[in-house]
């Protein structure tokens, strides 16, 4: 007769389950995607260029899951390379478009389809155009202006620190991420984006100390029914505190009332080591799989 799983173990092999593995087809050709941008991008802008262009994402901050992952390009441009985030935004779409790789406006960026996984699924490299907030001042403070095209408007952050930031956490507070991920991902009521997700992890591992996985996962709900209406700052730029407003305030609400029966949930399946139904909580299937 086979052995009873731990809850540990059955959380293990959720994230096992969703793991990108060492050959990771898709990761491969987004990479060749990102290589292609990364030499259009440095041909084309060689001499208004702050720095290289850097990785970012979920693949660089070791938060990817199999499901859903991305690849961002941040391109750091210098401070005289354009008179303001706004001509800097759409000299780089245009360049982009004129390389062959119709972009796709995005909030503060452009997507550039990568691959196709399925009719629902397309997988995107995400160019993030960046303007040095002053002359020569890049190198030692690696804050940029992002224009936010749907806003007309441009904002202060630090894409460097962001990352950073999200890759100091120790291997457990990423698993719990990847894990709260995997939920979200599957959760066909509550879409957080996966910055949210990183950053609401974090504050939550670090205003309680817990150890072991299922500990763990269950604060991080406890604490998010709880917090998701406080302000959430970014790490890149601390004066910015309103990373949850583009959610609503009813929509917040509906959210923190669903996370709570959520964890309340979990908590009875985790003292019974009920494999299915932890499964079922935390991989339900996707409407967009």
């Amino acid at each position: 007769m086979q052995n009873k799983k731990s809850t540990a173990q059955i959380l293990t092999e959720i994230l096992q389950f969703h793991s990108l593995g060492k050959n990771c087809a898709q990761e491969k050709k987004l990479h060749q995607k990102y290589h292609k941008i990364q030499k259009l991008v440095q041909s084309v802008f060689k001499d208004k260029l702050a720095d290289k262009p850097f990785q970012s994402g979920s693949l660089k901050k070791g938060t990817a899951i199999n499901v859903k992952f991305d690849l961002d390009m941040v391109v750091p441009f210098s401070f005289q390379a354009f008179s303001s985030p706004k001509e800097m935004y759409e000299t780089v779409g245009k360049a982009l478009q004129k390389g062959g790789f119709e972009p796709r406006h995005q909030k503060v960026s452009y997507g550039i389809k990568a691959l196709k996984v399925s009719d629902k699924k397309i997988m995107f490299v995400d160019v993030v155009p960046g303007l040095e907030i002053q002359k020569n001042f890049y190198t030692n403070s690696k804050d940029l202006w992002l224009y936010k095209r749907n806003e007309n408007s441009s904002i202060k952050t630090n894409l460097d620190r962001q990352l950073a930031h999200i890759r100091s956490q120790n291997d457990q507070v990423r698993a719990i991420i990847r894990l709260m991920k995997i939920w979200n991902y599957h959760e066909k009521n509550i879409n957080l984006k996966s910055y949210m997700l990183e950053l609401l992890t974090i504050n939550a591992q670090k205003n309680k100390s817990t150890k072991g996985l299922e500990n763990m996962l269950l604060w991080n709900f406890e604490y998010i029914s709880k917090h998701l209406d406080l302000p959430l700052k970014d790490p890149g730029n601390s004066t910015n505190d309103s990373l949850l407003s583009e959610i609503k305030s009813a929509a917040i609400t509906d959210y923190k009332n669903r996370i709570a029966k959520i964890h309340k949930k979990l908590e009875v399946a985790f003292k019974e080591e009920n494999a299915k139904e932890i499964k079922g909580i935390l991989m339900k299937p996707s409407p967009n799989s």
